[in-house]
């Protein structure tokens, strides 16, 4: 329920619209969610793994679009990120990442990791990108409820 709460947040309570283009770095528990989370809400789920691997993985969680970034030197995904979901502990190459976001949207590391979140400043200021924090397990939104939106699932 933790990690379900805590990728609900982010997406509910940033504004989060279902014209929005969803980033997700990382196929895992928290990934997994954010996929389906995304996806429920009407958004377009881009998800961001190293290998092509967990591709099959992603699309049937109903993400939309799927890249492996392990050898790449640039990400070509035609229109912006809107929202960033990090969930992953291992730090993105943000040189990757940072150039697909929309003007003026958000990242968030709902992730728990020993290490700093680190990213370059000067890319962050020429995009305008701020970055907010969600702690595990944080309430729910303002619809109150988790299964709000899990109850409309197949």
């Amino acid at each position: 329920m933790c990690g379900g709460a805590t990728v609900f947040n982010v997406l509910e309570q940033f504004g989060t619209k279902p014209t929005d283009r969803v980033g997700v770095i990382g196929i895992n528990g928290l990934g997994y969610l954010a996929i389906q989370f995304a996806s429920k809400m009407g958004c377009d789920a881009v998800v961001f793994s190293q290998t092509k691997s967990r591709k099959a993985k992603a699309m049937k969680l109903s993400a939309n679009e799927y890249f492996a970034t392990k050898a790449s030197k640039k990400l070509k995904i035609g229109a912006g990120i809107d929202h960033l979901l990090v969930c992953t502990s291992q730090q993105p190459d943000w040189k990757l990442f940072l150039p697909i976001m929309a003007p003026n949207e958000t990242i968030y590391p709902p992730t728990v990791s020993e290490e700093k979140f680190k990213m370059p400043y000067g890319p962050i200021n020429a995009v305008k990108l701020p970055s907010v924090g969600e702690p595990c397990g944080a309430e729910v939104g303002a619809s109150g409820d988790v299964r709000v939106c899990c109850e409309a699932w197949d």
